[in-house]
C-alpha cells in the first residue's frame, strides 16, 4: 500500500501456502511478529473474496501520523508484491486537523487512491473484494458506512496470485519500499475490532478461523507496539490493540 504516497513494505517470513482442502481439518494459528501490521493473514490459496466488519477507531496524532485499517488478498509471503486491498485511514497533515476516509489500492500497478467517502470515529464499516470474471479478472472492491449512510464501490482489473487474505492496522512505510522502514509515526488509535471475517474459495463463503492462519503482532525490536487477539468463533473476529 503506499501511503499517502509511499509503498507500504510487509515483514515477510517464509510460509508455503496451504491448499483450501485445509480448512476440512482443525485451523491452527502461528504468532509470527511485522514491523508494521497487527492482524491476520490466512494460509490458503485459491481465494475469490474477503469480506470482513470493523468499527472506524478513535484516533489521536501529531502532525504527519498516520493509521490505516484494511481487508484484501495478499501482502505476506510470496505475496508481498501482489495485493489488492481496500479500507479506511486517519492522516494527519501539516495544515493541521485530521483526513479520515476510504482507500484503495492494487500493488504494484496502482499506487493508493484515496475517493472522498468519509468515514467517522466509531462509524461500523462493512467492506469486501470480490472476483466477478477470473478470464478477465475483474474485481468488485466495496465499502459501506451505515452509520453515515455512505457507500463506495468500484470495479477494477487485477491478476491476483489469490493468496494470503489478510485483515490488518498497519503503521505505512515512509519513503521508497523497505522491509525495514522507515516508517510513519504512528497515532494514538487503542484498538480495532474486526468481525465477520469471511474468505471465499471455489465460490464459497467460509468463515476465516476455519482456515490455518498467521497472527500478527507489530514488533519493532525489544518493543511490542500492537498485538492481535484470539480469533472469536462467536464473531468471527479479533480485535487489535496498540501497546
Amino acid at each position: 500500500m503506499y501511503a499517502i504516497a509511499a509503498l507500504l513494505a510487509a515483514v515477510l517470513p517464509c510460509a508455503a501456502v496451504a491448499p483450501a482442502s485445509a480448512a476440512q481439518s482443525a485451523a491452527q494459528s502461528t504468532t509470527v511478529d511485522s514491523l508494521h501490521w497487527v492482524g491476520y493473514t490466512f494460509n490458503v490459496g485459491h481465494v475469490t473474496g474477503v469480506r470482513a466488519d470493523w468499527t472506524e477507531p478513535t484516533v489521536h496524532g501529531k502532525v504527519g501520523t498516520q493509521e490505516f485499517v484494511w481487508l484484501g488478498i495478499g501482502g505476506w509471503n510470496r505475496t508481498e508484491n501482489n495485493i489488492i486491498q481496500d479500507g479506511t485511514f486517519a492522516y494527519f497533515p501539516k495544515g493541521g486537523g485530521r483526513n479520515e476516509g476510504v482507500w484503495y489500492e492494487r500493488v504494484p500497478q496502482q499506487e493508493a487512491q484515496f475517493p472522498l467517502v468519509a468515514v467517522a470515529p466509531g462509524d461500523h464499516i462493512e467492506s469486501s473484494i470480490t472476483l466477478l470474471n477470473s478470464r478477465t479478472h475483474k474485481w468488485r472492491m466495496t465499502l459501506t458506512d451505515p452509520t453515515l449512510g455512505t457507500h463506495w464501490a468500484k470495479t477494477v482489473t487485477f491478476r491476483s496470485d489469490e493468496a494470503f487474505p489478510s485483515f490488518v492496522v498497519e503503521d505505512p512505510n515512509k519513503g521508497r519500499p523497505s522491509g525495514s522502514g522507515p516508517f510513519y509515526p504512528f497515532p494514538r488509535w487503542q484498538s480495532v475490532t474486526f468481525s465477520h471475517l469471511q474468505i471465499r474459495i471455489a465460490g464459497k463463503w467460509r468463515a476465516a478461523d476455519k482456515y490455518p492462519s498467521f497472527r500478527v503482532n507489530m514488533v519493532r525490536g525489544r518493543r511490542t507496539l500492537a498485538t492481535a487477539g484470539a480469533l472469536s468463533t462467536k464473531t468471527d473476529g479479533f480485535t487489535a490493540r496498540q501497546k
